[in-house]
């Protein structure tokens, strides 16, 4: 299980507020077709939801190499 933010975005902080971006992530690395294609845009404070990794995701016994890509745009913004 897996749980990342930004945690120089805050509300009513200078800047960039977690309400001006959306967030997409995937994971690559895992052979899992769920994990490899990009969530959908959510809005908010840049939070990965938790997803499970299990043996069969490899191939192999290891060792693995996982990514988790992030993208970020913004939203809202006037």
């Amino acid at each position: 299980m897996f749980l990342t933010r930004v945690p120089f975005l805050t509300e009513g902080g200078p800047g960039v507020e977690p309400g001006d971006l959306e967030w997409s992530h995937r994971v690559t690395g895992a052979k899992k077709a769920s994990l490899e294609l990009f969530s959908p845009w959510t809005a908010g404070a840049g939070l990965a939801h938790c997803f499970t990794l299990v043996p069969t995701d490899f191939e192999t016994q290891g060792p693995h190499r996982l990514v988790l890509e992030a993208k970020a745009r913004t939203s809202g913004l006037d």
